[in-house]
């Protein structure tokens, strides 16, 4: 956690090569910002391929996973939707 408000949270996320989060969701507002390596972060409404640099927001309430495939770092912000 490098950030923790009653708003919103900064959390730095590290994956290895080949590992999975599985499905869930949250009910605040996401941001992922990928630092370093390659994720695929899949929704129902589609997947997305990113790449160090990428960003991606979304809704609260949207079941998602994540995919590393590669070592990776991204920033997760949680940001409470009723702000």
């Amino acid at each position: 956690m490098l950030a923790k408000y009653p708003e919103f949270r900064i959390v730095l996320i590290t994956m290895k090569d080949g590992s999975r989060w599985e499905d869930h969701k949250t009910s605040s507002r996401i941001f992922v910002q990928v630092l370093r390596g390659h994720i695929w972060f899949h929704t129902p409404h589609g997947d997305f391929d990113l790449h160090t640099g990428g960003l991606l927001a979304l809704d609260p309430g949207i079941l998602h996973s994540v995919d590393s495939l590669e070592e990776s770092a991204f920033l997760l912000t949680l940001s409470a939707a009723n702000r």
